[in-house]
């Protein structure tokens, strides 16, 4: 779904604002191109997804989930339930034992 900036399109689209996943275009993470295409199509429905230059972890695929003024930084996003878990946490949910493991920084 292409958007051209505007706030109105993302919210009637049912975008939250306030969630933002970026995800590393690295040369690491490039290798795992279809576990991004796979990340990208669960979490494309609840938020705005983009791409970031390499984060410097190399264990990707690497993710920034920006939420609520906070920044959440995971890595090693491989696996339906990993993206799962990914997909509740992008729509509101807490942080499962899973994810916490893949957590590299938090600011």
């Amino acid at each position: 779904m292409a958007f051209n900036n505007a706030s109105e399109d993302y919210v009637g689209a049912g975008f939250s604002l306030e969630t933002r996943v970026r995800i590393c275009s690295g040369k690491a993470c490039r290798k795992h191109k279809g576990r991004v295409k796979k990340l990208e199509s669960v979490i494309d429905d609840h938020c705005r997804v983009g791409t970031i230059k390499c984060q410097g972890f190399c264990k990707g695929p690497v993710a920034v989930v920006e939420r609520t003024g906070e920044r959440f930084w995971f890595t090693r996003l491989r696996g339906n339930d990993l993206r799962n878990d990914l997909d509740a946490f992008v729509d509101g949910g807490k942080l499962s034992k899973r994810l916490k493991r893949r957590l590299k920084k938090q600011r």
